[in-house]
């Protein structure tokens, strides 16, 4: 069942959805009708969970979307005017992500007879740059269809298909309908939605689901690529591009490299070098959503049965790969081509401060979109920021004022005698705790040894789990802004997204008419 009482929605002035209420019973399926813009993407997102409408409320099967939006999204699969896929995932593959999202245990034995119901037996093996418009569709629905939803929203359903696609995607709509399933379907066109027949534990699978994403685009993308090799041009480019690698990562060099960074200033480098990327984000740092998701990731994850937390997780899970890479070839490029333990252990260090940073970054967005939503923009939000950090280097200065001639003293002694009295200061006091953060933060890339190292190493993983804590604990619903960042990146040139997938509107919206099977009463 799925019930619908005054839904409302606008973007700024413009009423996208004004006071809609509906209800669809287990084998009805019901129809919105109109032309584009009207409005029908917008309800079918507010159904799913995507868009939080501004007024009213949705139940799925009993659960409202609102308070138990978990058990509503377990119960449902929206499937979208516009298939959106991930690059290196075979046809079968999404199936298997798609049940790990959803607990669906026995997987293998529904895949066989969904991929012959879809006609998709022969493609199983093939990447989505092999399908045609038509395939990816039925793929999309398909993984709708894996969990056996007890509510089906369809976006323009039958867009992209042929003749006979089409009667088939009619007729497993139809099938769907008949065992008992509630159905929602969009269509600018009255004849497809007529009703003369032609219509009747979840973290850990959430991790488990991150990981075969990122594994099998990897080990896909690590074969086409190599396939690719055949060809002369891209075997001329790995032989280019390995040299390049050598010559810039691996060749030895001399020099102390990373090792510098040991030295006895190598702490107040790091911490001012860290302290000012953070200023510099809360300065010009932007109100934007800090998560961006592939169109692939925003139709898969927000319509599954995940919390916010475990959106945010997943997505960040995702991330410690590149951010390991980036502190690998960060750690080739700072140690002078030389590869010993403990630079190993600064890999590690590293990646520890790009993880902190991202979640840091990630977190200063947050607070600056809940100050936007608050009316706090612009000029209010800078002078905010400003006056922060005034009082910041206010705090440094009283700190430093009486050890100042101390500390000039020991630079005239010597470098070693300076910088030993600065970290002495910098440990005391107001100024101590502070840069407290930032120095437990850079510790463990400063140890002069791995059991160094390990002694720093749970200072570092406090300020990170902090910094984690806060940006899953923030409230701040991002879906909606994510998807409206994902299609703009998606379209060439940054071009604004078609008003038909709801997210550009026009100024005017005709409300969307509705067809009703069995029974052809509107909605109320």
């Amino acid at each position: 069942m799925i019930e619908v009482q005054g839904l409302t929605k606008s973007y700024g002035s413009v009423a996208a959805v004004g006071d809609l209420s509906f209800s669809v019973a287990p084998g009805e399926v019901l129809g919105l009708v109109g032309p584009n813009g009207a409005g029908k993407t917008t309800t079918l997102r507010s159904l799913a969970g995507i868009v939080r409408p501004a007024a009213g409320t949705i139940r799925i099967g009993g659960h409202d979307m609102e308070r138990d939006p978990v058990a509503a999204k377990r119960l449902l699969a929206f499937m979208p005017d516009e298939p959106h896929l991930f690059d290196y995932l075979t046809v079968e593959e999404h199936l298997r992500f798609t049940a790990r999202l959803y607990q669906v245990a026995d997987v293998e034995q529904r895949l066989p007879a969904l991929l012959q119901e879809l006609e998709l037996s022969e493609k199983a093996k093939a990447l989505p740059g092999e399908l045609s418009r038509g395939m990816k569709q039925k793929l999309v629905i398909g993984c709708g269809l894996l969990h056996d939803p007890s509510a089906l929203l369809f976006d323009e359903p039958l867009t992209g298909l042929d003749p006979a696609g089409i009667r088939r995607m009619k007729q497993t709509i139809r099938e769907r309908a008949r065992q008992g399933a509630a159905v929602v379907l969009s269509s600018h066109l009255l004849q497809g939605a007529e009703s003369r027949g032609h219509f009747p534990d979840a973290h850990r699978h959430m991790i488990a689901a991150a990981l075969y994403l990122t594994g099998r685009s990897l080990v896909n993308a690590t074969r086409r690529r190599v396939a690719r090799l055949r060809q002369p041009k891209y075997l001329i480019g790995l032989v280019v591009g390995g040299l390049y690698f050598y010559w810039f990562f691996f060749r030895p060099r001399r020099g102390a490299g990373l090792g510098a960074i040991a030295s006895p200033g190598g702490e107040i480098v790091a911490v001012g070098l860290v302290g000012a990327l953070v200023l510099l984000k809360w300065l010009f740092g932007s109100a934007e959503t800090p998560f961006t998701f592939s169109l692939a990731e925003t139709q898969y994850l927000f319509t599954a049965p995940l919390t916010r937390r475990q959106v945010v997780d997943f997505k960040l899970l995702r991330s410690q790969l590149p951010l390991f890479i980036s502190a690998v070839l960060s750690a080739l490029v700072f140690s002078s081509g030389q590869v010993t333990g403990l630079r190993l252990f600064r890999v590690v260090g590293l990646w520890l401060v790009y993880s902190t940073l991202q979640l840091h970054y990630a977190g200063a967005s947050l607070v600056r979109a809940g100050l936007t939503q608050h009316g706090v923009t612009g000029l209010r939000r800078r002078l905010g920021t400003l006056l922060g950090l005034a009082s910041l280097m206010a705090l440094v200065w009283w700190s430093l004022r009486r050890a100042l001639p101390g500390i000039v003293t020991a630079f005239q002694d010597g470098p070693t005698q300076g910088y030993a009295a600065l970290t002495s200061v910098m440990h005391s006091g107001a100024l101590g705790v502070l840069v407290w953060p930032l120095e437990a933060l850079v510790a463990p890339l400063l140890a002069a040894s791995p059991a160094a190292f390990a002694t720093r190493l749970p200072a570092a993983l406090l300020v990170l789990a902090v910094h984690y804590v806060w940006v899953v604990r923030s409230t701040l619903a991002f879906e909606e802004a994510a998807v409206e960042h994902a299609a703009k990146m998606a379209e060439p040139g940054n071009r604004p997204a078609p008003s038909a997938c709801g997210w550009h509107r026009p100024a005017h919206r005709p409300a969307p008419s509705s067809g009703r099977t069995p029974s052809e009463r509107p909605a109320t």
